[in-house]
């Protein structure tokens, strides 16, 4: 195996969006400076996009990798822990560990997490106690269109589509400072209301705004009803993929803008040629992500597949340091989720 560090204008984007110059740029606004790496192997030659950031001062550094490599590359035990031991000779020496969000394995129905306990262990990996990038989601193969897909709609989303197809309208979200601050006001009422924390006004308006030139963007769906603006999702994208990231709804007995919203985006995806739609976030394997549980039903109502990934995952490079910050990181995450 060779590794390589090639310059991020040169990096062509992975499978996924978070693979992306797009995504280097959006994480670079939270203080992540990016590296691009190629590398090439007997059996596969490809990029990916690994992130950076400092900590106590810059004293120590975290590395992570979000959702690169394809199946395909795991065609032999051990290849990730080479990897991983290639690029500890090119990263700075202040690294404590190197974090992997591998993709959902669309080619795998044996979800266990004891074979992913396995993997980890045959990579030389540590499983984190709390992932950073939900371990389950619901995936929609796009391939036969949109009258194939809505047939395995579930009665429950199809009842509240029909219920709702003459009071909701859909928008995209086209720059109106107006329409964004009244969006972003119901999706932190609907925080406050669903226990979770809301991101930051500048930080989904970069989101919006951002546009690297390869394929990846982000837009808004904004949902109306009677004039004015009832909620709203936000979904990444590139050639492939369509990841819903976001959402806010207003509650109301007299309609549900959560279901027409959700259909409008699978029809777009569609209709921009993607190859999956990706609800993005139910809960993991065995007990773990309880606080995503609740999303499960909304999301199985389109009739999507269940899937799994192995957690997230620490190549631990200084034991004692990276011991210390990741107790620390998981209270963080505990305290964060307490109340969900």
């Amino acid at each position: 195996m060779t590794l390589e560090k090639i310059k991020l204008e040169d990096f062509k984007g992975g499978q996924h969006p978070f693979q992306s110059r797009y995504w280097a740029e959006v994480k670079r606004g939270m203080h992540w400076w990016s590296q691009v790496f190629s590398v090439k192997d007997e059996s596969s030659s490809f990029q990916f996009l690994l992130l950076l950031r400092p900590f106590l001062k810059g004293k120590f550094i975290l590395a992570y990798v979000p959702f690169a490599f394809e199946p395909s590359f795991f065609n032999k035990e051990g290849k990730l822990k080479q990897l991983s031991e290639e690029l500890c000779k090119l990263l700075p020496d202040k690294v404590i560990s190197i974090r992997y969000d591998l993709p959902f394995n669309y080619f795998d129905n044996e979800f266990s997490f004891n074979n992913y306990k396995n993997f980890a262990h045959l990579e030389g990996l540590s499983i984190l106690k709390e992932s950073v990038q939900p371990e389950g989601t619901v995936m929609i193969d796009l391939s036969g269109g949109y009258s194939s897909v809505s047939k395995l709609y579930r009665s429950r989303a199809l009842r509240t589509l029909k219920k709702n197809k003459d009071k909701v309208s859909i928008s995209i979200y086209n720059g109106d400072e107006s329409e964004f601050f009244d969006w972003y006001g119901i999706y932190r009422k609907t925080a406050d209301f669903d226990g979770f924390t809301p991101r930051e006004k500048n930080y989904l308006r970069e989101l919006l705004s951002l546009d690297k030139g390869d394929g990846c963007s982000c837009k808004l769906y904004i949902a109306w009803v009677k004039g004015k603006i009832r909620g709203g999702i936000m979904v990444l994208g590139n050639q492939k993929y369509g990841v819903y990231l976001f959402g806010a709804s207003t509650k109301s007995p007299d309609f549900n803008v959560s279901y027409p919203l959700q259909d409008f985006a699978i029809k777009k995806a569609i209709e921009e040629g993607k190859n999956y739609y990706d609800f993005y976030g139910v809960n993991g394997l065995e007990g773990r992500e309880k606080h995503l549980l609740s999303l499960r039903q909304f999301k199985k109502s389109f009739g999507g597949k269940v899937l799994y990934r192995v957690p997230t995952c620490d190549y631990v490079i200084k034991k004692h340091t990276w011991s210390y910050y990741s107790k620390l990181e998981f209270l963080r995450f505990v305290f964060s989720r307490s109340h969900k």
